[in-house]
């Protein structure tokens, strides 16, 4: 087996338990994700600035619980859709999945295994986004407190190349752990 930052036990049981509590990891956070906007959420304004340009001047608005409607459901939604969609692989064929070296990691004697790994990570990328969307809420409601409304740029950029490095990092542990076993 190729080393990895997170092992998944080849033990079915332990493989299970693994994802089930990684899914459970997942959904504490977005939980407290969407308990942080709605909470934060109410020191907006009754219309809100939710949009704004390059030089940071708003440029869209929209009412205080439409906004807050929005993005709850945009922070549930998208993580969800991020850390479920193993389980779509679990029900179809091969094909379905496009790994490195699929033809290996998706043999019937590795699938369970290489499936729950992936279950995991694709439950760290979705905390990763649910952060990210909170963090983005959080700079839209600091810019409210502005009059004018004003998204500051250090701040957005600074959380934007953060969520980037991160997701480079993720994505090529993904790309190491799928790499061919060393023949001993």
């Amino acid at each position: 087996m190729p080393t990895s930052d997170f092992a998944i036990d080849l033990n079915a049981d332990s493989g299970a338990s693994q994802v089930r509590a990684a899914r459970w990891r997942f959904v504490c956070v977005d939980l407290l994700a969407v308990a942080f906007v709605l909470w934060s959420g109410s020191a907006l304004p009754d219309i809100a600035a939710t949009h704004f340009g390059g030089s940071g001047h708003a440029n869209g608005w929209m009412a205080r619980q439409h906004y807050l409607a929005f993005m709850a459901g945009l922070v549930v939604a998208l993580p969800v859709l991020v850390a479920f969609v193993p389980l779509v692989a679990r029900t179809g064929r091969s094909a379905r999945v496009n790994l490195p070296n699929c033809e290996f990691w998706l043999a019937p004697r590795q699938r369970p295994a290489t499936l729950a790994w992936l279950s995991c990570h694709m439950a760290r990328c979705a905390m990763l986004l649910a952060v990210f969307l909170a963090t983005m809420h959080w700079l839209v409601v600091r810019a409210n407190e502005q009059s004018p409304p004003h998204l500051e740029a250090l701040p957005f950029v600074t959380a934007l190349v953060v969520f980037l490095l991160v997701l480079v990092t993720w994505t090529n542990s993904l790309a190491r752990h799928f790499r061919l076993p060393q023949r001993i």
